[in-house]
Parts: structure tokens; sequence; C-alpha cells
């Protein structure tokens, strides 16, 4: 089984709100089902589908400009701060949407 975590809280809200979201991880992973974990609630357990964001290969400011309307923040700076918490800097940073899959 495997799993994709969300330690902040904005994001993991659009995606239980909306239905996906744009992430941003620090290295490249496997892509496919997996289920969401999450240090908020300990209890949730949700079947996704994650693949690679189409024509992003990494998330520099462009990518994230353009994709901030699915990430669940509200500005570019925001989103950079959340990315700084989660993976520190200088990492190339790969951008991933996550669909609820039933």
């Amino acid at each position: 089984m495997t799993w994709i975590w969300f330690n902040e809280a904005k994001p993991l809200k659009q995606l239980l709100d909306k239905g996906s979201v744009v992430t941003v991880r620090s290295k490249d992973r496997r892509t496919g089902v997996a289920y969401v974990r999450s240090s908020l609630d300990p209890h949730l357990k949700k079947r996704v589908l994650v693949s690679r964001c189409p024509g992003w290969n990494s998330a520099d400011e462009k990518a994230l400009r353009s994709l901030l309307s699915y990430s669940g923040f509200k500005t570019v700076d925001e989103w950079k701060e959340a990315i700084e918490r989660q993976h520190g800097q200088g990492k190339l940073l790969v951008p991933f949407l996550v669909e609820v899959w039933n």
C-alpha cells in the first residue's frame, strides 16, 4: 500500500473539500493509487490518485503562480513558506496532482 502524507492544513482541506489538490514534493514519487495520511487527522484514510502535473517538471515560480488556485493557499508566498517548512530550501521540487478516487 502506498501512502501520501499531508501535514499542512490548507492543502489537506483543499483535497477534502474540492476533491483535488496540487502538492509539491521534494523528490519524484510513485504515481497511481495511494492513501492519504495526515498528522492533522490520524484516522484519515482517503483513497486518491496521484499523478504528475501535466506540463510541469519542476515547481518554479512560474509553475507555482499557474497552479496556485489548486494548492489550497491564497498566495505564492504563503505556498512557498509551507514548502520550506516541509522540505527546506534549495531542493528540486516536483508538482503532483492528487485527486480523490472512489
